[in-house]
């Protein structure tokens, strides 16, 4: 099976064709993310793109894993969180500990916690 029957056969990846550098045709090329560099924000790359760098280093790569990592480690944390918290409100509430008004006002706080603590991917991390 050659290459682009293989790509065309994967049903959980996207098939893109990328520029090569020889006269050839275009290489069909496996991807998950499209990333651009460019020095221009609006061109037709850009628009297309998922990622787009803006400057042409390479090392803005490993700074988009890391802030992508970051925000999914942040995402994650908030969910368990918030499922954890509520869950033990609504153990207390049924146990008869909580009052409806009491444990409303308790889930709006844990909603604002989670909130809160989802502004930390918002600064960003660097490798």
């Amino acid at each position: 099976m050659d290459g682009l029957t293989a790509a065309r056969a994967s049903t959980t990846r996207r098939v893109r064709r990328a520029p090569h550098p020889d006269p050839d045709p275009q290489l069909p090329v496996i991807s998950h993310v499209g990333l651009v560099f460019t020095y221009e924000p609006r061109t037709a790359s850009s628009e297309a793109a998922d990622v787009v760098l803006l400057g042409g280093e390479v090392h803005q790569v490993w700074q988009a894993l890391a802030i992508a990592r970051q925000t999914i480690r942040v995402a994650t944390q908030g969910v368990w969180l918030g499922l954890g918290l509520s869950v033990v409100a609504m153990m207390a509430a049924s146990a008869g500990y909580l009052a409806p008004l009491i444990g409303a006002l308790l889930q709006e706080g844990i909603e604002v916690l989670v909130i809160v603590n989802a502004l930390r991917a918002t600064r960003g991390a660097t490798p």
